[in-house]
């Protein structure tokens, strides 16, 4: 918005300044108009220009990253499906793209009822690493779920552009500063490593 008042603000002091001086050619009134509209034309053209282009750029940009995706797998009764005498819980992980993402972290957070997006910490995080075209399961540690409170699994992750994402609990996908490590508060080197299972 600042850049289109820059735009309008630019082109209004070059009229007032071309208003203001002699040209000979132009001896009338529509000449000015005339001169006047060609300007305000070029102006837009740019500005339309400068639009198409930022958004091209950002749809690009979240390409990948819109395909990628986890959920908590559940029973056939809604409930959580865990693994037999674990606190891991049973995840599916989503890459639609047709090309690798990398420093892949899995967490879990609140999607409905009182608690966070995502949680952080060595303890209620999983690594997988890099994760190749395709659907896969894995395990994340179950945080638990209290009275009206429901949880899904939290995805972070590295794009093929270098790019760096989390899709938290209530699906909402968000780009972050530092890699997935740093942004989930992982110990480093991270040993909380778990395999991918084809689906």
């Amino acid at each position: 918005m600042n850049y289109i008042r820059q735009k309008v603000g630019g082109m209004i002091k070059a009229i007032g300044t071309f208003l203001n001086t002699e040209h000979p050619g132009l001896t009338n009134v529509s000449d000015i108009f005339t001169v006047g509209i060609s300007v305000i034309s070029i102006v837009i053209a740019f500005m339309s220009y400068d639009y198409v282009k930022n958004h091209d750029q950002q749809i690009a940009k979240f390409e990948q990253a819109n395909e990628i995706s986890s959920w908590v797998v559940h029973d056939s009764k809604g409930g959580v499906q865990m693994v037999e005498n674990s606190p891991l819980m049973k995840v599916s992980v989503n890459n639609g793209s047709d090309q690798p993402i990398y420093d892949v972290v899995l967490t879990s957070g609140t999607y409905q009822g009182a608690g966070a997006d995502y949680l952080s910490g060595t303890n209620n995080t999983v690594c997988v690493g890099t994760v190749p075209p395709g659907r896969f399961t894995t395990y994340v540690p179950y945080p638990g779920e209290g009275m009206h409170v429901r949880v899904e699994s939290v995805i972070a992750f590295r794009d093929n552009k270098g790019n760096n994402w989390i899709r938290n609990a209530k699906g909402v996908l968000s780009e972050i500063k530092t890699n997935s490590y740093e942004y989930l508060k992982l110990d480093l080197p991270p040993d909380n490593w778990q395999s991918l299972e084809s689906e």
